[in-house]
């Protein structure tokens, strides 16, 4: 139904658009500019936005409070046909979209494992190639001409491609490409990568979130461009090895492995290097404190005002009139709703099929009201809140199919549907026409 699943993706996205956008606007303000820093804020900041869904509290579609009564159309109402064909469309294109790109991640999977197996051996050491690295690290060095930068992929077995024209290369650009690749197998960024690939594959039609990953891979690199100047002591070498890729390298081709350089990541990287960034241990601890308690705030508030709603079958039972999920059976409403019932049932062949509000259909406008009665058990318990009912205003300018959707019990539901009987609306109107028209009332009683 979309109004259920189509609605809560759309709240859900505007949550994660929120969330991001402060923890970027946080990031800035409180100038957490270390790499290390920036790159385990922004993976806090992603896993915070994929555990939205399962920290907060999930709403029923029907808890709206009104002032004195609002007539709406219901939540889940019959012929509803257009919206469940839109909801159908919906699906299609974003579960068709996912699909797409989670085949095209695949596809460049496949083809790294073909080119490992056309690629031959490549041997540092008897190239003579100086090779910086600290830790047990073992992976296979493979040349081929198919690629025409460094890349590296794979986690048992990490495997690092390498173009045809890296053999022609400065020993000390030889040197900072192998250092490079090697640190991003120690840290296994492999995993977090192809993770991050797959999250973006499925939440593709979020441009928040694929903004979002872009700067982590990009933070990530800056560290392991940090790691490699303090492992050779040459930031020169380093920055030189930097332009020469670029000089070759066209746009990667294989988004979920670590690359040892993206086009549009080159002036950040560059820019880091060449700064020097320091903060103090307790400004740090400072600024991360006062950033989560903001961003904690701004995660409350989001939720608040773009709440995610439960699907309620209650309602839809309810709205197709199933005994077995009406708040009382047929045989314990008294004689006046067991008629209310039967009538409803009889005329609705007479009365036309039943409408909703939009597409052509005018709203009921009530003409005359009589406010329930507060009943003495209620009062006596002090008991207070809204009660929600449906109903179909008929041509006949009366509320008929009366029922309770969310009671408050203690007499006060029975009130309710005493006084909406009572009241005398000017029907919808359909191409001139007078017709049947569903709708909700939300009746609040308050205790003097």
């Amino acid at each position: 139904m979309m109004s259920w699943w189509v609605g809560n993706l759309f709240d859900y996205s505007l949550q994660v658009m929120l969330l991001i956008t402060a923890g970027s606007l946080l990031a800035a303000v409180f100038r957490l500019r270390e790499p290390r820093v920036r790159l385990a804020c922004r993976q806090t900041l992603l896993a915070c936005c994929l555990l939205l869904p399962l920290v907060q509290p999930w709403r029923e579609p029907v808890a709206t409070p009104a002032s004195d009564f609002t007539l709406a159309a219901p939540v889940a109402a019959v012929g509803n046909g257009l919206d469940e064909s839109w909801g159908t469309v919906a699906a299609f294109v974003l579960g068709g979209g996912a699909v797409f790109h989670l085949l095209w991640l695949g596809a460049g999977i496949i083809r790294l494992r073909r080119l490992k197996k056309s690629a031959r051996r490549f041997d540092a050491r008897e190239e003579r190639v100086p090779v910086l690295t600290t830790g047990n690290v073992a992976p296979q060095f493979l040349v081929t001409s198919l690629v025409d930068g460094p890349v590296t992929f794979g986690w048992f077995r990490p495997v690092i491609l390498l173009p045809e024209s890296f053999a022609e290369t400065h020993p000390g650009t030889q040197s900072a490409v192998l250092t490079h690749e090697l640190v991003h197998v120690e840290r296994r960024d492999w995993l977090w990568t192809a993770a991050e690939e797959i999250i973006r594959s499925l939440l593709w039609f979020h441009p928040a979130v694929r903004w979002l990953i872009s700067r982590i891979q990009l933070a990530r690199e800056q560290v392991v461009d940090r790691e490699v100047v303090n492992r050779t002591g040459d930031r020169e070498a380093y920055l030189r090895a930097l332009v020469e890729i670029t000089k070759a390298r066209a746009a990667p081709a294989f988004p979920a492995v670590p690359a040892f350089l993206r086009r549009w990541h080159l002036k950040a990287r560059v820019q880091t290097l060449l700064e020097e960034v320091s903060m103090t241990k307790s400004r740090m601890v400072v600024s991360l404190a006062a950033a989560a308690v903001l961003l904690t705030a701004v995660g409350v508030l989001a939720v608040s005002y773009f709440p995610l709603h439960t699907d309620s079958q209650q309602a839809r039972d309810l709205e197709r009139g199933e005994d077995g999920a009406s708040p009382r059976h047929f045989r314990d409403l008294d004689e006046r709703q067991r008629r209310n019932i039967l009538e409803g049932l009889e005329g609705r062949t007479r009365q036309g099929n039943l409408e909703r509000v939009g597409n052509g259909v005018s709203a009921p406008r009530l003409l005359n009201k009589v406010e329930p009665v507060y009943s003495e058990e209620a009062r006596e318990a002090k008991v207070q809140g809204t009660a929600v009912l449906e109903m179909e205003v008929w041509p006949d300018g009366k509320a008929h199919n009366i029922r309770v959707v969310r009671g408050l019990g203690s007499g006060l539901d029975e009130q309710a549907v005493k006084a909406i009987e009572q009241w005398e609306f000017e029907p919808g109107i359909k191409g001139g026409e007078p017709v049947r028209v569903a709708a909700t009332v939300e009746m609040n009683f308050r205790m003097n």
